[in-house]
């Protein structure tokens, strides 16, 4: 409709003009306490995204939806498929996930290797480190092997009942994707990724599951 050809407009308009290496905020959602920014940096083609919230969880909820990899379908962003592909160590993850591709381009997937530095205690900082591994496993066409679909999530208990979340990363979907596509994926799939978070980890599952 309109507000998205807008959006586009105003998309293409920011490509041309934005100052890099420097974070800007392109979307506040007051509902759902979620902050969506994203940067330019010189060395990169397309933009870094930064996306904050305020979860309503304590740490332990969070990182069960996080450790539950068959569940990405529901809430990750265009996720078709995810495995396990191995765990080296009880910290130490390589996934592998399919992505719906937008726009008829071709279908993506993608082999992260996650890493977990849990902090002390609820209150001090958890970190997980998420790189890809293009090469981790042979290619599987007709699929797109993505270069990157890079994060690191920071989290800590910020008061009682809620955990602040902090994901900041970039995405390099391989070839074949125009940049203005990949400028809107990223603008838009940590943001729902970001909300479909905050709805999971409402589920009772997660909150009466067993720690990790």
């Amino acid at each position: 409709g309109l507000s998205s050809a807008h959006a586009e407009e105003d998309d293409l308009q920011e490509l041309r003009s934005a100052p890099t290496n420097i974070w800007r905020l392109v979307r506040e959602d007051r509902v759902h306490d979620i902050q969506m920014f994203i940067k330019h940096e010189d060395d990169k083609p397309y933009r870094s995204f930064r996306v904050t919230a305020e979860l309503n969880c304590d740490v332990q909820t969070l990182y069960r939806v996080l450790m539950d990899f068959p569940s990405y379908p529901k809430w990750y962003w265009q996720v078709k498929s995810i495995r396990l592909l191995a765990r080296p160590t009880p910290k130490d993850y390589f996934i592998y996930m399919v992505h719906r591709a937008p726009f008829d381009l071709r279908d993506r997937d993608v082999i992260l290797h996650a890493t977990l530095k849990p902090g002390n205690d609820e209150k001090s900082l958890h970190v997980i480190g998420i790189e890809a591994d293009p090469d981790f496993m042979e290619k599987q066409p007709p699929l797109i092997r993505m270069r990157a679909e890079n994060m690191t999530i920071r989290f800590s208990r910020s008061s009682r009942y809620k955990t602040r979340v902090e994901a900041e990363g970039y995405i390099d979907p391989g070839s074949d994707a125009p940049s203005w596509t990949v400028n809107l994926i990223q603008r838009s799939a940590p943001y729902t990724n970001m909300l479909g978070l905050a709805r999971m980890v409402q589920m009772p599952e997660y909150r009466d599951g067993p720690d990790q």
